[in-house]
């Protein structure tokens, strides 16, 4: 769920999560002041990976991946922000629980700026987190030594662009899929880029799909992903072209995406 909220003269936008049965809230608190670095929590923010929506377009929802790394002997509360560089008033996070001595792989949602190119064009933006407490705010540095981490979002090109879901191990069945829709891609013209997808870390809002202009389903064990199934069947809800490959997949998926 989305929420939009101001302070001053900043944009802020938020979403809640329950992490390891803890409900969060995210606020927008006065940024700290960089203080001595916490060497004993990290995290780093990967823009591109083997699995995963990577996928960006202007004037569409996605998200940012964040990992982050608590190596201390009690849990912390942590906040992730990320702003444009062409926009800094305009924020987006959110406020995670982290166990001791654990990694917990989050993400946030962000809008990339109505203004950015219809063509592969690089999008800077600026990434921080902070360890929050009723005491105190404190920067954490990044894998990298950096308190604020500077990367680019790479904005999606001309044509429609096709996500797929399908076995996270090649098989001739896996990958006779994928070369059939990049074939398609290829006949009607478009660039043969897609985003293929892990339901393991498919995000549970719609969000993480807006910028898919189709998904082909090419595997069942997202039958097993309530909140991606549900994430999917907002998105078919919303205008997305969903293509389900029905001999590589269990027919109880149609039921449970459409009733």
């Amino acid at each position: 769920m989305l929420r939009g909220w101001g302070r001053s003269r900043f944009r802020f936008v938020y979403s809640e999560i329950f992490v390891v049965a803890v409900g969060l809230c995210l606020f927008l608190p006065e940024r700290a002041p960089a203080e001595e670095p916490n060497d004993s929590i990290s995290y780093s923010v990967p823009i591109i990976g083997p699995r995963g929506v990577y996928a960006y377009a202007p004037g569409r929802w996605g998200v940012l991946h964040v990992n982050l790394v608590n190596r201390k002997d009690r849990a912390v509360d942590l906040l992730t922000l990320t702003d444009f560089q062409s926009d800094p008033t305009l924020q987006y996070g959110r406020r995670v629980h982290v166990p001791a001595k654990s990694q917990l792989k989050t993400w946030h949602p962000i809008r990339l700026p109505a203004a950015a190119h219809e063509s592969d064009h690089p999008v800077p933006i600026r990434t921080l987190v902070m360890e929050v407490s009723q005491e105190r705010e404190v920067l954490i540095r990044s894998e990298s030594g950096q308190l604020q981490l500077e990367a680019s979002l790479q904005a999606k090109g001309a044509g429609p662009m096709t996500g797929m879901i399908d076995a996270p191990i090649s098989t001739p069945e896996s990958m006779a899929a994928f070369d059939l829709l990049t074939i398609a891609r290829v006949h009607w013209r478009f660039p043969r880029r897609m985003s293929r997808l892990s339901h393991r870390i498919l995000a549970p809002g719609e969000e993480s799909l807006d910028a898919l202009d189709q998904l082909v389903i090419a595997d069942d064990e997202i039958i097993d992903d309530g909140a991606g199934l549900a994430a999917i069947r907002r998105w078919v809800r919303g205008g997305g072209h969903l293509w389900i490959m029905l001999d590589l997949v269990d027919p109880r998926l149609l039921e449970l995406l459409f009733g």
